[in-house]
C-alpha cells in the first residue's frame, strides 16, 4: 500500500511539469485578437451616396479604400478578412480595390479573402489577398470572359417603335442595339480588341498574384469552373474551409486565445449608437439638424474632388434607376465652388461615365478650362465619348488598365413612334412651316431633307471634338482618324496611342493633382467632396425644378427582380431626352 502511494506521489510529480509547461505556454499566447471584416459581395458606387436620417452613409469605392486604409493602422487589427462575391465589380475598380490592399499588406499584416461562388471579377480581386478562402460547398467560377450587347430593335418593333439613328464615325456603334438586330462588322472588330486586351490583363494579373505561369493560367481558365478541393490543387485557392474553422485556425496561426471578426469594420453601428435614452436624445438632436458637425478648421491644402458618374445630361444630376445622371447644371456649379474656394489647390474629376449629351459634355469641359486651377481627371471603369470629351479639360488624365475609354464620335437621332400610335388609336394632326420643321417629330423617321440637316448639324460637332482632343492631347488631326471614328480603347491601350498620359489610380490622380500645385508629394492634403452629398430628405425630393422623382431604390428592385439590367434603363434615358450624343457603343456588359 505505501508502494502504491510512492507510486502516485512520483506520477504527480511527472505530470506536474508537463501541466506547467502547458500553462506556461498558454501564459505567453496573445489574448484576443481582432480581425477586420470588410463585406465587398455587393456592387460598390463611386459617388459618395446620400447621408441617412442619422447620419450614416453607404460605402462608396472611396469609403471603402479608407476603411482598409484605418485597419492598416489599428494596432488591435492583425489581419484582414475580405468577403468577396456576387459584386458587380467593374475592371476598373478592380485596380483600385488591388492598390488598397497591396497598401494594407505593407503594414505586415495578412489578408484573408472569402471568395465563396464568385465568378471572375470577384476572383480578380480574391487574388490580391495572401490567401484565397472558399467554403467546402463553394465553387470558383472562373471561366473567362465575355461581352454582352443588348438589342433592342427586335423588341421595338414588335411594340411600333422604330429608332431612327445617324452616326458620324465608322466605329461609332452607340445606337447599333437600337437599329439592328446584331453587330456590323465595324462593332465587332473594335469590341473583340477590347476583349482581348482585358483578357490579357485578367491572365496577367492572376499569373502575377498566384505566382503561376501565363500558359498555366490560360489553360485552367479553360478547364473552368473548379469545385474548392480542385482550385486548390491548381493552384487557384489556398484552403477549403468554413468561416468557423477559419476562426480556430487563426487562433492557431497567431498563438493567441481568442479571434474576433470586427464585422463591417470601419463602420457606424447606428442601433448601437442610438439606444437608450441617450441614443433617442441623440436621435431627435440629429434628424432636426442640431448636431450636424461644422466643417473642421484647416491648415492642409484642400484638393476638391468632383465626381462625374453616369450618363452625361443637360440640367441636373439626378440618381434615376442607378447610378444615376451626370447634370451639366449640376456639376458646373460644382467646378465654380470648388473655383472660388480659397483653400482648393487643384480640382481631381472623377470619371465613371459612358458619355451623353454632346451640348452637356462639352459645357462642362469649357467650365473646367477656365477653372484657373490645375485640373487632373481620373477614369473609373468607363469614361468613354462624353466622358472622354470633358476629361480633356484636365491637363493631366490618369486611366485605370482597365477602364474602357476613347469612343471619340458623335450619334444622334430619334424614335418614330406611328406604329405604337397606331396600335392604341392615337392620331395626330400637324400644321407646320419649314422644310425641317418635323426633325424632331417622334411620328415619322426622318425625311431625306432632314436627315441631311442633322447629319450636317453632327458632323460639325465631330469636327469640334476632334480638333479639342488634337489639341488637348498634341495628337496631329491626321493620326487621330487612326484613333477617333468612334473606336473604343482599354486605359492600358489608350495610354500607348496617348490618349491618356498615366496609368494609376485615383490616389495617384491626387498625387499629380497636388504636384501640379506645387506641392510636395509628402504634402498632407483634405479632399473635400463637391458638391456634398444629398441628404436623405434631398435623395427622396430630387432636384425640385428636373429629372425623375428619387423613387430609384423602388424602381431598381423592381426592375432586378424583371431580370432587366438597371445600367441598360440609365443608358436609354439620354437617347430619349438630348439630340446629338456622345455615346460609346451601346450596352456592353463585361464578364
Amino acid at each position: 500500500m505505501q508502494r502504491f502511494r510512492w507510486f502516485l506521489v512520483l506520477v504527480s510529480a511527472a505530470v506536474i511539469p508537463v501541466a506547467g509547461a502547458r500553462g506556461a505556454e498558454a501564459d505567453n499566447a496573445m489574448g484576443t485578437i481582432h480581425v477586420a471584416h470588410i463585406n465587398l459581395t455587393k456592387a460598390i458606387p463611386e459617388t459618395p451616396q446620400p447621408t441617412g436620417f442619422f447620419g450614416e452613409q453607404d460605402d462608396n469605392l472611396r469609403a471603402v479604400a479608407e476603411r482598409i486604409a484605418k485597419a492598416a493602422k489599428d494596432d488591435q487589427v492583425k489581419a484582414l478578412y475580405l468577403k468577396v462575391g456576387g459584386m458587380g465589380v467593374g475592371f476598373g475598380q478592380i485596380y483600385e480595390f488591388r492598390e488598397s490592399i497591396a497598401n494594407f499588406k505593407k503594414s505586415g499584416k495578412k489578408v484573408y479573402a472569402d471568395l465563396g461562388d464568385g465568378l471572375s471579377g470577384a476572383y480578380l480581386l480574391a487574388c490580391s489577398a495572401d490567401e484565397i478562402i472558399v467554403p467546402p460547398a463553394g465553387a470558383v467560377l472562373l471561366t473567362g470572359i465575355r461581352m454582352q450587347v443588348l438589342f433592342l430593335k427586335d423588341l421595338l418593333g414588335k411594340i411600333g417603335v422604330e429608332a431612327d439613328f445617324v452616326q458620324v464615325g465608322d466605329y461609332k456603334g452607340a445606337a447599333e442595339p437600337l437599329t439592328r438586330s446584331s453587330m456590323s462588322k465595324a462593332f465587332r472588330k473594335q469590341l473583340t480588341s477590347v476583349l482581348d486586351d482585358y483578357f490579357e490583363q485578367m491572365v496577367g494579373l492572376i499569373a502575377e498574384s498566384r505566382g503561376l505561369e501565363v500558359e498555366k493560367v490560360r489553360k485552367l481558365i479553360d478547364e473552368g469552373p473548379f469545385s474548392p478541393e480542385d482550385a486548390k490543387k491548381a493552384g487557384l485557392i489556398d484552403r477549403v474551409t468554413y468561416m468557423s474553422d477559419l476562426r480556430s485556425d487563426l487562433a492557431k496561426e497567431f498563438n493567441a486565445k481568442k479571434v474576433v471578426f470586427k464585422m463591417n469594420y470601419g463602420r457606424r453601428n447606428i442601433e448601437k449608437e442610438f439606444e437608450g435614452i441617450a441614443g433617442l436624445m441623440k436621435l431627435l438632436s440629429s434628424m432636426s439638424g442640431q448636431n450636424k458637425k461644422p466643417e473642421g478648421f484647416s491648415l492642409k491644402p484642400r484638393i476638391a474632388l468632383i465626381y462625374a458618374t453616369g450618363p452625361i445630361m443637360t440640367g441636373a444630376s439626378d440618381q434615376g434607376f442607378g447610378d444615376g445622371t451626370t447634370g451639366s447644371s449640376t456639376l458646373i456649379k460644382a467646378i465654380r465652388a470648388a473655383r472660388d474656394d480659397g483653400k482648393v489647390s487643384a480640382i481631381v474629376l472623377r470619371i465613371d461615365s459612358p458619355g451623353g449629351s454632346a451640348l452637356a459634355s462639352d459645357l462642362i469641359w469649357h467650365e473646367l478650362k477656365k477653372s484657373g486651377k490645375p485640373v487632373v481627371a481620373s477614369m473609373g471603369n468607363t469614361a468613354a465619348s462624353g466622358g472622354y470629351y470633358i476629361a480633356l479639360g484636365a491637363e493631366k488624365i490618369y486611366a485605370e488598365p482597365g477602364t474602357l475609354t476613347g469612343s471619340i464620335g458623335v450619334v444622334g437621332g430619334k424614335f418614330a413612334l406611328k406604329g405604337l400610335m397606331d396600335k392604341v388609336g392615337l392620331n395626330a394632326e400637324v400644321i407646320s412651316r419649314g422644310k425641317n420643321a418635323n426633325l424632331f417629330s417622334l411620328e415619322t423617321k426622318f425625311s431625306a431633307s432632314e436627315r441631311t440637316a442633322i447629319t450636317g448639324l453632327m458632323e460639325s460637332i465631330y469636327e469640334r471634338f476632334t480638333s479639342i482632343t488634337s489639341e488637348s492631347r498634341d495628337i496631329p488631326s491626321k493620326e487621330l482618324t487612326e484613333y477617333a471614328e468612334g473606336r473604343v480603347w482599354t486605359g492600358r491601350q489608350a495610354k500607348k496611342i496617348g490618349l491618356v498620359d498615366e496609368l494609376g489610380t485615383l490616389n495617384d490622380a491626387i498625387d499629380a493633382a497636388k504636384e501640379l500645385a506645387k506641392l510636395s508629394k509628402e504634402t498632407k492634403v483634405d479632399v473635400k467632396v463637391f458638391p456634398k452629398p444629398p441628404t436623405a430628405l434631398e435623395a427622396i425630393l430630387g432636384p425640385i425644378d428636373e429629372g425623375l422623382p428619387r423613387d430609384a431604390r423602388i424602381w431598381h428592385g423592381l426592375l432586378a427582380e424583371l431580370g432587366i439590367p438597371i445600367d441598360t434603363i440609365d443608358w436609354l434615358r439620354p437617347m430619349v431626352k438630348e439630340r446629338i450624343l456622345l455615346l460609346p457603343p451601346a450596352i456592353l456588359r463585361v464578364w
